[in-house]
């Protein structure tokens, strides 16, 4: 984790740095208990995935996901994620609707307005008309739980009967990419110095993890200051790209925007680590869509380094609690 920075009330997140093997990768099969597979599975809702890679490596290339409107933390707000179904109540609408749950937030941080979470999970076997937990839960949606609301929903496997869709309006969206070619900048070096790894130096790791993090998130904005001929007066930005050639070279960006499941991400950056040219770089970043107020995202950042096919650089921003 990086050093900590003096304590703010404007500090809602932490980034946590990994640097580490992946070993060999088998799309049918993926892991889920090791990183950066379970760092990827740990986002809820992904609202945008990012794909860097050299512009010279590209080539033109039932799972249901629901969420309500509103904020966790404010309104009467439901999620389904693998199954599970989560909804957020206000206490006074938990107390009506006769469900079993827990008090949402920190104990001795939950404010004036205690809020309640209730968690079904779908797929067991007791989740069956005539099974007295389910009957409940349908007794509570049809008495109280039965106000209109609009929601985000995905399917990536098409397994929901498109004419319900038709029935409830739904506005079909399909997840295309947007493909940004020929971003020029300067050449960087992208991989973490022998001598960091062999010395176990965590400042030295601090600082390179830092600065390439930092230039792969301006060449993900498209920033003009990545530009190998960039002149910007110093007095409006003295950024400095790290260390690396006067060459210039290019990145492919290619993006997909929407709401995404974990699996999907996991999946694709599988496919794309097995078909990418081993002698190459790339840079793959999944970030949640924000459920708070204060409208903080998770995301999760990996970069493999050129000519290390199996060593990543992995760096997760978490909004703390």
């Amino acid at each position: 984790m990086f050093a900590q920075a003096s304590p703010s009330i404007y500090q809602s997140s932490k980034c946590f740095v990994t640097y580490g093997s992946m070993g060999h990768i088998d799309p049918k099969q993926l892991p889920h208990k090791s990183k950066p597979w379970s760092s990827l599975g740990s986002l809820d809702f992904v609202h945008k995935v990012d794909l860097l890679i050299p512009q010279e490596h590209y080539e033109r290339l039932s799972n249901v996901l629901m969420l309500s409107e509103g904020k966790v933390t404010v309104d009467n707000m439901f999620t389904l994620i693998n199954g599970t179904l989560t909804m957020y109540l206000e206490k006074e609408v938990y107390e009506r609707a006769g469900l079993t749950g827990k008090p949402y937030g920190i104990k001795g941080d939950r404010g004036l307005k205690p809020r309640w979470t209730v968690t079904y999970d779908l797929r067991s076997p007791s989740m069956l008309h005539g099974k007295k937990g389910f009957d409940r839960l349908m007794y509570a949606c049809k008495k109280v739980l039965n106000q209109p609301m609009k929601w985000l929903f995905s399917d990536v496997g098409q397994s929901i009967d498109s004419g319900l869709l038709e029935k409830l309006s739904a506005t079909k969206i399909d997840v295309k990419p947007e493909v940004i070619q020929h971003i020029k900048t300067t050449q960087v070096a992208l991989n973490m110095p022998a001598s960091v790894l062999a010395e176990g130096d965590r400042t030295d790791l601090e600082l390179v993890a830092s600065d390439l993090y930092e230039w792969l998130s301006l060449v993900r904005l498209e920033s003009p200051r990545i530009a190998a001929n960039d002149d910007v007066d110093p007095y409006i930005s003295r950024y400095k790209a790290p260390d690396g050639t006067d060459d210039e070279m290019e990145v492919c960006k290619i993006t997909w925007q929407g709401f995404m499941s974990t699996s999907w991400i996991r999946q694709l950056l599988a496919e794309t680590i097995t078909h990418h040219s081993s002698q190459s770089w790339l840079s793959f970043s999944a970030t949640e869509l924000s459920t708070d107020v204060a409208a903080v995202h998770n995301e999760v950042t990996l970069l493999r380094p050129p000519k290390t096919p199996e060593e990543y650089l992995m760096w997760e921003v978490k909004r703390t609690k």
